[in-house]
């Protein structure tokens, strides 16, 4: 897998995220994945969309991904990036965090999976 491939799996992560399309997110983790949020809690990748799925009022995002970094192995993944996304909860109030974002992925049969994300507000 090509450097590139690991930072379409990471964009497609975020497409999936970012137009609530759940199910297809979910299927990019491993059974045991976990997610380690900016505020040190873990979840499942399952509890982080429950959560979300209590947000009634999805507020407009944009989202730039840049600085990838990767390595990898045969069987195991790292990709590093920043993750800056603006979100407008209110027309014309933006807010815009910037996080440094680890994904470290697993290859199941032909194809690779998220097992471990954390990330960390800037």
């Amino acid at each position: 897998m090509s450097a590139k491939a690991l930072e379409t799996i990471v964009r497609k992560m975020f497409k999936m995220l970012d137009s609530r399309n759940f199910s297809a997110f979910l299927e990019l983790f491993t059974s045991d994945a976990q997610i380690t949020h900016a505020d040190g809690l873990r979840t499942t990748p399952q509890e982080f969309i429950q959560e979300i799925q209590k947000i009634q009022e999805w507020p407009k995002r944009s989202r730039t991904l840049s600085q990838f970094r990767f390595s990898k192995n045969p069987a195991h993944a790292w990709v590093s990036y920043q993750n800056k996304v603006t979100f407008e909860p209110n027309p014309g109030q933006p807010l815009t965090f910037q996080f440094s974002e680890t994904a470290f992925l697993r290859r199941v049969e032909t194809s690779w999976h998220f097992f471990r994300i954390h990330y960390e507000k800037e």
